[in-house]
């Protein structure tokens, strides 16, 4: 314990915030509550974001209730790739990554293969309210599978890292990365490893690989092996 109480003062002392003091003195303090509704459900967020002429993968159809399950086959189509997501779902929980389809089979972005009546159990799970905040009734939605550029190749593995830019004193960039331990989380992968970097040199500079128990610092990628983590971002 006494360990742990050294090092969070450590970082502390670095400047390096925790999470806890990041949603307390950040999150909370400067974003209305009354706009919370809107971030939290990916739909309206993305209605609103292309309604703003932002570019975002382009969807192909909500499912809001069971009966509504149906339309899974004309919504995705002749398609072979494709993600469900809850709208408000949390942590990445729920989403499901098809990345090829064959016959009457699908292939996750992991390799299972899974059948038509696995994707509409799972759908079905998602308008229940398992995976949403708060566990209240959701929908599904259903969208275009982002395929991560090159330049991503040698700093994560498969999947499309999220970028999250934060600014301070020290402005600078956390990317989520994907493991390849087996199950989903935000692109099917249950761990994931994130990197720091600065927005002035653009040069990826630190890892950390988060684990159900601990977390430690690594100068390679472990899907990797001895690759050397560096690279431009």
């Amino acid at each position: 314990m006494i360990g742990w109480w050294k090092t969070w003062k450590a970082l502390e002392a670095k400047g390096i915030m925790g999470i806890n003091r990041r949603n307390a003195d950040y999150v909370l303090k400067y974003n209305k509550r009354s706009l919370y509704p809107i971030v939290d459900d990916k739909i309206i967020t993305k209605e609103r974001a292309i309604a703003a002429g932002i570019h975002v993968p382009e969807m192909y159809g909500i499912i809001s209730t069971e009966k509504e399950i149906e339309k899974l086959d004309d919504i995705i189509g002749g398609r072979s790739d494709f993600v469900i997501k809850p709208a408000q779902g949390a942590g990445g929980d729920g989403i499901l990554v098809i990345a090829d389809r064959f016959e009457e089979r699908f292939r996750t972005i992991s390799g299972r293969i899974i059948s038509h009546d696995e994707i509409e159990h799972q759908i079905s799970s998602i308008l229940t309210g398992l995976y949403s905040l708060g566990g209240h009734r959701d929908r599904a939605l259903i969208e275009y599978r982002v395929t991560p550029d090159q330049i991503f190749k040698s700093i994560s593995y498969e999947g499309v890292p999220d970028i999250r830019v934060s600014h301070g004193r020290d402005e600078g960039r956390t990317r989520r990365n994907n493991g390849h331990d087996g199950h989903s989380k935000n692109n099917d992968r249950a761990s994931f490893f994130g990197s720091n970097g600065s927005l002035r040199s653009v040069h990826v500079y630190s890892s950390r690989l988060d684990g159900s128990r601990w977390s430690n610092w690594y100068r390679h990628h472990p899907s990797y092996g001895d690759r050397r983590y560096y690279g431009y971002l």
